[in-house]
């Protein structure tokens, strides 16, 4: 027994079909092959599958986002991670964070900065910038709310 549908412009079987598709999106054409359809035998009117048609949503979406910017410079990252930019030059002195000098200039990768955030929050010794700081229960939780935020940016 073949799968069908009725079509909705003209009453008349749709048939399931493999085609491929052009859109038109921020003015470029993009053309996808293979896309599981169903085609009037009549009008030839066209109906994607559900699939299909949640995995064209997901491209138009990951078309319309602008990307982060991938590389940082001191004061970028400073003011990501809300830090003075000493503290980064210090971070980069002692190795906890990697940096790239581009010219006279420090150069900070995003997934590097990330990689840090998520290291720091698996590790369970705190750090406190004060001398003699104590750091109570309800401090660790904020700072673990605040590493979970940072990395979901």
């Amino acid at each position: 027994m073949t799968d069908f549908r009725i079509c909705d412009e003209c009453g008349e079987k749709m048939l399931p079909e493999t085609t491929e598709q052009k859109f038109h999106f921020n003015g470029k054409d993009i053309i996808i092959k293979g896309l599981n359809v169903y085609k009037c035998q009549n009008c030839e009117n066209i109906v994607y599958t559900s699939d299909e048609a949640k995995m064209i949503e997901r491209l138009i979406q990951a078309f319309d986002s602008k990307p982060a910017v991938d590389i940082l410079n001191l004061e970028e990252t400073a003011k990501y991670l809300r830090v003075s930019n000493q503290t980064i030059y210090n971070m980069i002195r002692d190795g906890r964070i990697k940096a790239y000098k581009v010219g006279r200039e420090w150069r900070l990768l995003r997934t590097d900065i990330r990689a840090y955030l998520e290291e720091s929050s698996n590790n369970t010794a705190y750090k406190i910038a004060a001398k003699g700081g104590q750091i109570t229960e309800h401090d660790k939780a904020i700072i673990c709310e605040e590493i979970k935020k940072r990395n979901n940016d």
